[in-house]
């Protein structure tokens, strides 16, 4: 029987709607996000567009939390756009007064949804890294590895699942679980009836077809509105409850991606069970395409125990490769693209820095890898957390080390290939001018986890 989610609350979201601060937040990320990129004229609200908000943010936000207070703020129906990226997508296009509103709704529902929700639960959470999910799978390998003697019986059975145009195909009619899920996330206190319909407008916002004709759609969360982020996590939660309590196995998930481990056959299959079933009484379909069955072992035979599950060395996860060893690796394309950005960036610092003698100028180009190398310095490569953090394959972190140090010293040299080396040696580059080294870096890394002792996963 469903709840009557009219009945219940979260003290936390009147705050937070009240509040103009939490608009001024949402509008200063809104400008750091489309300003930079040229599209501060994107979103607009009858005729006014972002860039006109700037210097009004104090009043703007005032009055919008104002009118959310005394219900006298209307959201405008949404428009459906469709953009071809990998795939197909819908996008809702809202207003921009509306997707701020949009954002402080799932900024306050956020908070209690990351107190309530799985510790197993990695996406969309400011401050949890996409990385985390492969560093404690990589940890759960070697432990399993080092609790098992005999390599023979040594093998988890893994189970990958996607769900089918998840958030497109998620139920959002009365009768949709989502909104019991909702019920479970707020406190059972009395809400506000403007609260109510403000909440129900954001989860299921009216929508205006090309026609002008208007119409609230039975499936699929609002794409483009933050909200989304928040639903993605919030309906698989069921699932998140039924995997997380098996002893013995590891369980993670990142948006619809999910990944289930255990070296018992049959607690496997019966995973497969539960989430196939779960997965229709929640109204979705698993994506058969890009479900698997695998036995993950150091050879990659097949299970003796279970013909349907593939045997494999290796797994894919969140774009990433893990061997059994509990080596996480970069693949073969993020590699490239990695040691292509570090080189490239290498270069065009060598040519500005032509009028320093040779020394000054290995020097900074050491110290510029080093910042490339840094996740918390401002000019970072995108991939410096993982390279420094969670890539923990020895041939990989080698050749990266190698191939930087190899780059510098033909810059400053002026001699292609490893010849580079006679006049700019490798201990010249690490011991005189200090370019850290990604080896070195992950065996401090690991000595400090050993000494911390084991952690929680978030």
């Amino acid at each position: 029987m469903a709840l009557l989610w009219e009945e219940t609350v979260q003290e936390a979201l009147e705050k937070f709607i009240s509040d103009p601060r939490r608009y001024r937040n949402r509008l200063e990320k809104l400008q750091k996000k489309y300003g930079p990129r040229g599209q501060a004229y994107e979103l607009n609200q009858g005729g006014a567009y972002l860039i006109d908000f700037i210097d009004d943010q104090k009043k703007l936000a005032q009055l919008i939390a104002s009118a959310v207070r005394d219900g006298s703020y209307r959201l405008s129906p949404a428009r459906l756009k469709t953009l071809h990226l990998d795939k197909e997508r819908i996008i809702y296009s809202f207003e921009l007064l509306d997707l701020l509103i949009h954002g402080v709704v799932a900024d306050a529902l956020m908070v209690t949804l990351r107190e309530k929700s799985s510790r197993h639960l990695y996406s969309y959470f400011a401050g949890i890294s996409a990385l985390t999910p492969l560093h404690e799978f990589s940890k759960f390998i070697r432990k399993h590895r080092s609790d098992v003697f005999q390599v023979e019986k040594r093998g988890q059975y893994v189970l990958r699942f996607d769900v089918k145009k998840y958030t497109e195909m998620i139920p959002v009619g009365q009768a949709s679980p989502l909104w019991d899920q909702l019920v479970q996330l707020v406190s059972p206190q009395t809400l506000r009836k403007e609260t109510l319909t403000l909440l129900k407008s954001v989860v299921r916002p009216e929508v205006r077809n090309d026609d002008g004709t208007l119409f609230t759609p039975l499936f699929g969360v609002p794409t483009g509105s933050p909200i989304s982020t928040l639903i993605a996590n919030l309906y698989l939660a069921p699932i998140d409850r039924a995997l997380e309590s098996i002893e013995g196995g590891f369980y993670a998930r990142f948006g619809d991606d999910l990944l289930f481990a255990h070296p018992d056959p049959q607690i496997t299959r019966e995973v497969l069970q539960t989430v196939s079933l779960e997965l229709k009484r929640l109204g979705l379909e698993a994506n058969l395409e890009k479900q698997k069955i695998l036995f993950f072992n150091g050879a990659g035979r097949p299970s003796p125990h279970w013909p349907e599950a593939q045997g494999t060395e290796y797994l894919n996860f969140l774009g990433h490769r893990i061997a059994f060893t509990g080596a996480v690796q970069l693949n073969s394309e993020k590699l490239h693209q990695t040691i292509e950005d570090l080189c490239s960036r290498l270069s065009a610092s060598g040519k500005n820095l032509m009028g320093l003698v040779p020394t000054e100028r290995g020097k900074v180009l050491c110290q510029i890898a080093n910042d490339a190398l840094t996740p918390s310095h401002p000019f970072a490569l995108p991939y410096s957390h993982f390279l420094t953090r969670v890539l923990n394959d020895r041939k990989q972190l080698k050749q990266l080390d190698y191939t930087i140090a190899l780059h510098i010293s033909q810059l400053v040299s002026g001699v292609s290939g490893v010849r580079s080396f006679r006049t700019v040696a490798y201990r010249t580059l690490r011991e005189k001018w200090q370019l850290k080294s990604l080896v070195k870096i992950r065996n401090t890394h690991e000595n400090r986890e050993l000494a911390q002792g084991p952690g929680l996963h978030r």
